[in-house]
């Protein structure tokens, strides 16, 4: 046991790192990679949000790191591009992730032929997926809302000085 915590916590760490730097990577590709990159972790953290870890003794979903570097990404978005941008890279996310589960109800709802090896495992993966995608998704959009009217606030209030 006290080594799965060590390798779920080791894992837990690398991949935060990881994504700090694919962030900067992709920021320094330009805005449309920063806001295409934004969308990508949106539309994972979406899809691992059922996959469960034990991390440090607690119980929690796999996506935390996921979150962590999305909400790291968020942040450095709109301290560079401002409040008017980083609202429009939140809608462009939300409207990829939407799409991707539009796509997945296309997928599931073809007839697999006899040959088909993998439809049990995506039916058994995605159909009861959707619900728990549509809560998520709503959750992302609430949160991210609060956190940009948050940040916008606490910037007009401190005049900046404290958020950069």
């Amino acid at each position: 046991m006290y080594s799965i915590i060590l390798i779920n916590f080791s894992i837990f760490i690398l991949e935060v790192f990881s994504l700090s730097g694919l962030i900067l990577i992709s920021l320094r590709l330009g805005k449309a990679a920063f806001i295409a990159f934004l969308s990508l972790l949106t539309i994972t953290m979406n899809l691992f949000v059922v996959k469960q870890i034990t991390l440090l003794g607690l119980y929690v979903t796999a996506t935390d790191a996921l979150a962590i570097g999305y909400l790291f990404g968020f942040n450095i978005f709109q301290e560079i591009f401002g409040k008017k941008e980083v609202t429009k890279a939140l809608f462009i996310s939300l409207f990829l992730s939407l799409s991707f589960g539009l796509l997945s109800l296309f997928q599931l709802a073809y007839h697999a032929s006899p040959l088909d090896a993998y439809s049990p495992v995506f039916i058994h993966l995605l159909l009861p997926y959707l619900r728990v995608f549509i809560a998520s998704l709503l959750t992302f959009l609430i949160v991210q809302l609060f956190d940009i009217t948050l940040f916008s606030l606490l910037r007009r209030k401190t005049g900046g000085r404290f958020l950069t």
